[in-house]
């Protein structure tokens, strides 16, 4: 749809409405593939840090196990309790972005 458009547009004698119904459909075709990539590289950021986080919780709770106490205990429950509000922010802040991204495509288009 994207390279018969771009062809289209060589056609000469071209009115505006025309001109214009093909511009929509080149930058439509845009946005998508904007967001996509967007929504990619955020997606792998987030699974990235994602990856990071489970990794300290991990070596914490293993460092826990190794040590007698309940300070040590209980820092292991806010370890965990600070990862998954940070994955909830993470979450949140992705979503807000994309979103953002959405709306200032909409507005260029029209």
């Amino acid at each position: 749809m994207l390279a018969a458009a771009l062809e289209a547009l060589k056609t000469p004698g071209l009115d505006k409405i025309e001109i214009l119904r093909l511009r929509d459909i080149i930058a439509g075709n845009c946005a998508k593939s904007v967001r996509a990539m967007h929504k990619d590289r955020l997606f792998e950021e987030r699974e990235g840090l994602r990856y990071d986080l489970v990794e300290a919780q991990e070596q914490t709770e293993l460092k826990a196990k190794s040590l007698q106490g309940d300070v040590i205990y209980e820092l292991s429950i806010s370890v965990n309790l600070l990862t998954n509000l940070f994955l909830a922010a993470l979450t949140t802040t992705i979503t807000i972005i994309t979103m953002a991204v959405t709306f200032r495509q909409k507005t260029n288009n029209h």
